[in-house]
């Protein structure tokens, strides 16, 4: 299997159907239509990575540079006017402390997962793919390995 029928197998049936749309005629880049309709029910950080995901597609297809597309990409810019992404919550040092000494040891499970995911710098990715298999008990300390990750490292 090539890697542009892998990509095709792995990308979510919207966006693929979008890109079949564009892909036989670019007149909705003109029109604006398929992002107009969007973005009455998305925010502007989805809009660019549906664009993103978008341009792709057509470019693995069709050979086609949607980028080239001066109206589209100021559409899109316009729709960053004003927009003010939400902010995660942060968790203080504090309330990592007060977690850990506070709460009950049914919960042993998130604290471990918690100091690792802290002091090991991990990805969540990596806390996910952990087994009790990476963990090893020595006397006077913990062994984790950690899976592999992004970067392969």
């Amino acid at each position: 299997m090539s890697s542009d029928e892998e990509l095709m197998d792995c990308t979510p049936p919207e966006i693929r159907q979008a890109a079949d749309a564009a892909a036989h005629g670019l007149a909705w880049c003109k029109k604006k239509t398929y992002f107009g309709e969007q973005t009455r029910q998305k925010k502007p950080s989805t809009l660019w990575a549906m664009y993103s995901m978008i341009q792709t597609m057509l470019q693995i297809e069709e050979k086609t540079d949607i980028s080239k597309h001066g109206k589209l990409l100021a559409f899109l810019k316009r729709q960053n006017v004003g927009f003010r992404p939400k902010k995660s919550n942060v968790y203080s040092r504090k309330n990592i402390e007060n977690f850990l000494n506070k709460a009950p040891n049914n919960l042993l499970p998130i604290k471990v997962a918690l100091i690792i995911g802290v002091s090991g710098a991990c990805r969540t990715d990596e806390l996910v793919k952990m087994k009790m298999l990476d963990v090893a008990f020595f006397e006077e300390k913990i062994s984790v390995e950690i899976p592999d990750s992004k970067t392969h490292k």
